[in-house]
């Protein structure tokens, strides 16, 4: 398949991402050890910077059941048997160093590779670079009257992934802060706000005619379209994000601890406002809004001296059912499993 073609196909999912909150797709990039976790176990360091490395593996739950093709669909699934089986390993390296025992200031970089032939978004057993982040966290504080804690930072995205590149991101920000309870020495409850903010060449994902191929179904079946002078765009970039998340941390029995997460994102896309009278006469003009809901199960523990190993059930789905009439279940994707909405996730990380 010809590279740029791939290229916009992964950046069909751009209209519904802000690449500033996550590395590509939360189920791939994310590596599951919980940091908070760890610094809550480790013995005290007095060094001012560390590494950390990250291995993880997660299984879609299409994986264990049998799922029947769409019979509409314009593609043809010979063995519906493994059609929507997902597994994928992602790596990730995070070097840090504190600053005047006050800021934070670390890098990350991730990798992420489909195990298996359906996995890949543009080809089978599709090996992907994800985007380097650069984050600056304050330290925090405790205060001595109260168990309560503040914390935040700000975080910046830069475009080295296939899917920003599609998206045309020149640079993506985000602005993030947090305060947290302590609830008898033991229950730990966190509330966590972001802001996002994207900054692309352009409002939309967009490739060449030529480069694509005229004939190309993918684009017929996306609905994309061609503006003239052989480019096609395909929806709509994010340009801001809205993140609440909530989270509760215990420890279970010696080191092993239970933690639990939801996260509600709502994204706006660019002003679609087109004055060139190519509009369809029936759609709303403006910024698109979209939301979405991404949550955690899973227990960690800390062994050796830098090491934890940890598992978890993810999910990543949006707030209400397709029919907009009830809500998803959060913690687990009840409606289908051929979406893969939901992940078991095993993961290992270690800092020095």
């Amino acid at each position: 398949m010809n590279r740029v073609l791939r290229l916009l196909v992964v950046g069909l999912m751009v209209t519904w991402s802000l690449s500033a909150f996550a590395q590509d797709e939360t189920e791939e990039a994310d590596i599951s050890a919980s940091a908070d976790d760890e610094t809550e176990e480790a013995e005290e360091d007095d060094k001012d910077w560390s590494v950390t490395a990250a291995l993880s593996t997660g299984i879609g739950q299409g994986t264990f059941v049998d799922v029947a093709p769409d019979p509409d669909s314009v593609f043809v699934v010979e063995d519906p048997s493994n059609a929507y089986d997902r597994w994928n390993l992602a790596f990730s390296l995070e070097p840090s160093y504190t600053l005047f025992d006050l800021v934070t200031v670390s890098a990350s970089v991730a990798w992420t590779q489909q195990m298996l032939a359906g996995g890949g978004i543009n080809e089978p057993n599709e090996l992907r670079f994800q985007d380097v982040g650069l984050d600056l966290s304050w330290t925090g504080h405790t205060f001595e009257s109260v168990p309560i804690s503040l914390d935040g930072g700000v975080g910046f995205v830069f475009p080295t992934s296939d899917t920003s590149q599609t998206a045309s991101l020149i640079l993506g920000t985000s602005l993030s802060g947090g305060i947290a309870y302590k609830v008898f020495d033991k229950l730990t409850l966190r509330y966590g706000l972001s802001l996002g903010k994207d900054f692309h060449e352009f409002t939309s994902p967009l490739v060449t005619d030529e480069e694509a191929g005229i004939d190309n179904l993918i684009w017929r079946e996306g609905g994309s379209d061609r503006v003239g002078n052989g480019v096609i765009i395909e929806g709509v970039n994010s340009e801001y994000a809205l993140s609440n998340s909530f989270s509760a941390s215990l420890p279970v029995w010696d080191k092993l601890r239970f933690s639990v997460s939801y996260a509600l994102t709502t994204y706006w896309t660019y002003d679609a406002e087109r004055a060139d009278g190519l509009a369809n006469p029936v759609a709303d003009g403006g910024r698109g809004v979209a939301q979405g809901v991404s949550s955690s199960v899973g227990l960690s523990y800390p062994f050796l001296e830098y090491l934890s190993g940890s598992v978890s059930l993810r999910t990543s789905t949006q707030p209400k059912t397709a029919d907009n009439r009830s809500f998803n279940f959060p913690f687990w994707n009840v409606d289908g499993a051929a979406s893969n909405a939901s992940q078991i996730k095993f993961g290992v990380s270690g800092t020095y």
